[in-house]
């Protein structure tokens, strides 16, 4: 199990596969790869695309401050991130928004 996946994560995604939606899609959240992952390896990109929906939306930091400071990585690097982990989801078939955490 992936870090910040629950069994009632694992369980609702597997049942909700079932149900039929008329007026919604379900969508997986996550953060992007740590920095310290590969993407192929990443859980937290595992567990997204364990999820099986279509669409996957994607948190990571987007303020300069957030990145050296709290990260503790090079803006470069975060570029990289973020890019890694939307092009490999995008690979696999997914749908993929960003969702820019504090962008100022």
């Amino acid at each position: 199990m992936a870090r910040g996946q629950s069994q009632k994560d694992i369980e609702f995604f597997r049942m909700i596969k079932i149900v039929p939606l008329k007026t919604a899609t379900v969508v997986a959240f996550g953060a992007t790869r740590k920095s310290s992952n590969t993407v192929q390896k990443d859980p937290n990109i595992l567990a997204l695309l364990e999820a099986e929906t279509t669409i996957i939306t994607l948190f990571g930091k987007s303020w300069s401050l957030h990145v050296t400071d709290a990260l503790g990585i090079s803006l470069a690097k975060n570029l990289e991130l973020i890019s890694d982990s939307v092009a490999h989801l995008r690979s696999k078939g997914r749908r993929v928004f960003y969702d820019a955490r504090a962008f100022l």
